[in-house]
């Protein structure tokens, strides 16, 4: 009989890590966001008619491929999400083909259960014109990155050196059996308090004539937590303003959501013309916060995860 594994493992061989790399643990997990891009990446090939079930022999065995995508299929239904989240038409299939009773039965013959899952899996992804819909998504992602990368280099062209700043805000509750809002009420709070951070930002004696510009927008993680995202140009020579966000941040919960945690995580980077080996770091940090939203994403009344500007004081 031929031999087929099934054991669950999130362990990843593949060279994936440093894309997917989270920076805060708020925005992503790193096993899990590579784990979904292996198996996505498996997707594509049978969508193409490239990917090999078995070895070209008699007895028919599974590819060393084609065992790990199976293996992995099994991960799919242990795997913990916030199902809000819109998945890429890719894992969308795959999702929603693992909770059909075909993968509980028990097979004789591994052999049948592949071949029956690959053809069945490969008439899901064309029906729904996968590669259609996700290059669709992919190219308005990749416009935001775009614009984000050359708002930088506009805004370091008009001032010459500017400090760099990347926050995350997480939406952490000091207790939650304590929170009673409606997840909409949150979601609106939330916002509100970002949104009261960048107005306190914008008046700050702090930055006084010195904020040339932000970013911002609002992520949702595998793990259901809301992110706010915050860029910022600050000008003039490189002073750490850290402390100075966290004192904002924690005001504007206070004011908006007492019941928020305020801890804000913070990455900052000083840039100037001529420095081209930090500017390219900086840009870097776009795409990398970029990939996970290829993966899945959060959309909602209140909720977006496409970049918004919020005005500078300069």
């Amino acid at each position: 009989m031929n031999q087929f594994s099934t054991t669950p493992t999130f362990q990843s061989s593949w060279n994936i890590p440093e894309l997917l790399k989270p920076i805060s643990p708020y925005m992503s997990n790193l096993t899990v966001n590579t784990f979904l891009a292996e198996i996505e990446a498996q997707a594509i090939l049978i969508e193409k008619g490239i990917f090999k079930p078995f070895n070209r022999d008699k007895q028919k065995m599974p590819t060393p491929s084609c065992s790990k995508f199976f293996s992995q299929l099994r991960n799919l239904q242990q795997l913990q999400r916030d199902f809000t989240l819109t998945m890429n038409p890719y894992l969308q299939v795959l999702f929603e083909d693992m909770i059909l009773p075909d993968h509980q039965f028990q097979y004789s013959d591994p052999t049948a259960y592949i071949t029956e899952t690959h053809s069945r899996l490969q008439r899901s992804i064309l029906s729904n014109k996968c590669a259609l819909h996700a290059q669709k998504h992919r190219d308005v992602l990749n416009k935001e990155v775009t614009f984000q990368k050359s708002n930088f280099t506009k805004l370091l062209k008009l001032h010459e050196q500017v400090d760099c700043y990347f926050l995350e805000l997480p939406s952490l509750y000091k207790d939650w059996s304590q929170t009673c809002q409606t997840t909409e009420e949150k979601e609106r709070l939330f916002v509100e308090a970002t949104k009261s951070f960048l107005h306190k930002s914008h008046q700050s004696q702090s930055f006084h004539e010195k904020l040339c510009n932000m970013q911002w927008r609002v992520v949702k993680g595998l793990n259901g937590n809301l992110v706010a995202q915050v860029v910022m140009y600050v000008t003039g020579n490189s002073i750490n303003y850290e402390s100075e966000f966290q004192t904002l941040w924690a005001s504007a919960c206070s004011e908006k959501d007492p019941s928020l945690n305020a801890q804000a995580y913070i990455q900052s980077m000083f840039c100037y013309t001529g420095g081209e080996q930090l500017n390219k770091q900086w840009k870097h940090i776009f795409d990398q916060y970029q990939l996970p939203l290829k993966l899945y994403y959060y959309q909602s009344r209140h909720v977006s995860y496409m970049w918004k500007e919020y005005t500078g004081n300069v």
